[in-house]
């Protein structure tokens, strides 16, 4: 009866106690995630000015698309009677790497901006000059490619031999631009200056200094163009002398000389007056 009850008991314990059971946990299967990034291949360069104009490839615009990673040469132009005053890209000062009016851009690899603020041209010396000369490419005349002169515009046409002239030009800050089909293919910033003989000079920022010599009545350039770097290049001044003008001597002399002529021919005719009557008597 004993060993009944305590099996009894021992079921009873068994059929209490709780079981602890663990489950194994499905091996992690191996995944790839791919995140993709699309990069675009071409970036706007937007343009904010007044009274100034960007050229991109020889044709001007508000807004270029350039390749990404590209670096773009800009030509940047203030209108007639204007100055560069600043230009920012990407509200970043970039005026200091103007040369020669061309502003190279690093890899662009974003979308950017440009602003370009300007200012009155200083006033001008009432002396005017000729500014004449020939345009060459490749050493021959560069014939019917139209150019034009700034502060204050002024336009012409090279004729079969590249030659052009341009009059009444003042002393100061001035750009030359040459075109062919719209679309500019040259471009020159120069200060004309009166000194004592015709000459140029290439300055550190890409622009030049031309002299004039006051004595003369303007100066004669000889212009290289290179279309692959868009610039004109003077290399060689030569004075234009002024016309000669005739003698006409001192007008008070000149009518001293005149009364002597009309007494002469008075007495010339008195004595031959006086003669014939002197015969006929």
């Amino acid at each position: 009866m004993k060993k009944i009850a305590a099996l009894l008991l021992c079921f009873l314990l068994l059929c209490t106690s709780g079981v602890t059971a663990f489950a194994a946990e499905p091996e992690a299967e191996e995944t790839n995630t791919v995140i993709s990034v699309t990069v675009p291949d071409s970036h706007k360069i937007t343009v904010s000015a007044e009274n100034a104009k960007v050229f991109y490839e020889g044709v001007s615009g508000e807004e270029f698309t350039v390749e990404r990673l590209s670096t773009p040469r800009l030509l940047i132009r203030a209108e007639s009677g204007k100055a560069i005053k600043s230009v920012t890209l990407g509200g970043v000062d970039v005026t200091a790497l103007l040369h020669g009016g061309y502003l190279d851009l690093a890899p662009v690899y974003e979308d950017k901006v440009i602003t370009i603020t300007t200012e009155d041209e200083p006033v001008a010396p009432k002396d005017t000059y000729t500014v004449k000369g020939k345009v060459t490419l490749n050493g021959q005349p560069l014939a019917e490619a139209q150019l034009e002169l700034r502060s204050t515009l002024k336009t012409t046409k090279t004729d079969k031999e590249g030659n052009f002239v341009f009059t009444d030009v003042e002393p100061g800050e001035h750009s030359l631009t040459a075109l062919k089909d719209s679309k500019v293919i040259g471009y020159l910033s120069f200060e004309l200056k009166k000194d004592n003989k015709a000459d140029v000079a290439l300055l550190e920022d890409g622009t030049y200094t031309v002299s004039i010599d006051q004595n003369g009545a303007g100066v004669e350039l000889h212009l290289v163009l290179n279309e692959e770097a868009g610039t004109l290049a003077p290399t060689k001044a030569v004075t234009v002398q002024k016309p000669s003008t005739p003698q006409t001597g001192d007008n008070t002399n000149l009518s001293w000389w005149w009364l002597l002529a009309v007494l002469s021919a008075t007495c010339i005719v008195v004595l031959e007056t006086y003669r014939r009557k002197k015969k006929v008597k």
